[in-house]
């Protein structure tokens, strides 16, 4: 359950609402003019029609408390579901015709409930997505009204504090071009099918050869499944994620997004595949790990990464080197497209590149 408090109220005046205050003061100048009691009878029904849709709208969404629950995290691109919850506290008077906003999608209307009785409550679910990665909050939620005329607008805007973490976008990529990636044994490669002993069964990634696939249990299962066979190598990976960065231009914090998405979905990929995989940036470090646990492990702590001063942690390029010389298999992954394909550092690891990875 989420904290919500009430910021404030807004009223607006609708076009029909000015249409019809035009006419109220047609009405009265022409009954000032003329002297007609009929004309001042229907100006104090038009000024009567003014004044209940001020104290309606007001008392519509008066003793009004709204809830909301939301998950812990999304990934980036993908559509939120926060359900609110709305009750109607008040003792006697229902509620009408309600419009819920939600400030980040342009003031858009995200739901609309027409009827909520008296000490009753309703309930709907409000879609939003997350353009950027990180650590976010929800957007405020608006309850709206126009009852009972639609000739004045009301408005009250509840703040939400709760934190989203946004993973970074998960893309796949061509576990080929792992294999073959230069480096010797420090590269991480999917072993191959002949030869090697037989590691487990599981479901088929993109970028999975086909001659893997074992027909008569996929048959059985209703789903693609591969055999996963086991390395000559070390199946430890080591991800290398510089980001020492300087953002000059938007289309360089542009590829640094694309550089943290582009290591989350190797990862991902290689933990999927039975690997043990460690990130490693100039100002942290992931411990190894396998499974659904560490896959949630790596999402965090890609999701809350921060570019660093490219004059910062020099010492970088020499714990890549020392991880070359090491029985580990390493990967290097770098936000300037100038580095990529030169050797990471002192070591003989080449820093991959990004465009042989993504599938087109």
């Amino acid at each position: 359950m989420l904290r919500i408090w009430k910021r404030n109220r807004a009223r607006r005046i609708l076009p029909g609402g000015w249409v019809f205050t035009a006419m109220f003061f047609g009405v009265l100048i022409a009954a000032w003019n003329t002297g007609t009691s009929l004309l001042y009878i229907v100006g104090s029904g038009l000024s009567s029609f003014i004044l209940l849709s001020l104290i309606l709208a007001r008392w519509n969404l008066r003793n009004i408390h709204l809830s909301c629950e939301a998950p812990y995290a999304v990934h980036r691109g993908e559509p939120l579901m926060a359900g609110v919850r709305i009750e109607n506290r008040k003792w006697l008077m229902p509620t009408f015709s309600v419009r819920i906003e939600n400030s980040g999608d342009d003031g858009g209307a995200a739901g609309y409930l027409l009827h909520v009785p008296a000490q009753r409550a309703a309930e709907l679910n409000i879609s939003h997505v997350f353009a950027r990665r990180g650590v976010q909050h929800l957007p405020p939620f608006s309850l709206v009204t126009a009852f009972p005329f639609g000739l004045m607008e009301h408005r009250r805007v509840f703040m939400v504090e709760h934190e989203v973490v946004v993973y970074p976008k998960i893309t796949a990529v061509r576990a080929s071009y792992l294999e073959q990636a230069a480096g010797g044994n420090t590269v991480a490669r999917a072993a191959s099918s002949e030869g090697d002993e037989f590691f487990s069964l599981r479901e088929y990634l993109p970028g999975d050869d086909l001659r893997r696939i074992v027909w008569r249990i996929s048959a059985r299962l209703g789903k693609w499944m591969v055999r996963e066979m086991s390395s000559e190598g070390s199946r430890n990976v080591i991800i290398a994620l510089d980001t020492r960065a300087s953002f000059v231009t938007p289309e360089d914090e542009e590829r640094f997004e694309e550089c943290v998405e582009l290591t989350a979905s190797i990862a991902i990929m290689l933990v999927m595949r039975q690997y043990c995989v460690s990130i490693i940036t100039p100002d942290t470090r992931l411990e190894p790990g396998d499974g659904a646990y560490h896959q949630r492990r790596v999402l965090e702590l890609l999701a809350r990464v921060q570019p660093v001063a490219p004059s910062a942690f020099t010492g970088f390029d020499g714990v890549i080197a020392k991880i070359c010389n090491g029985p580990d298999r390493l990967l290097c992954l770098s936000p300037d497209p100038a580095r990529w394909g030169t050797q990471a550092g002192s070591g003989r690891q080449h820093i991959l590149d990004p465009r042989e990875l993504i599938h087109a």
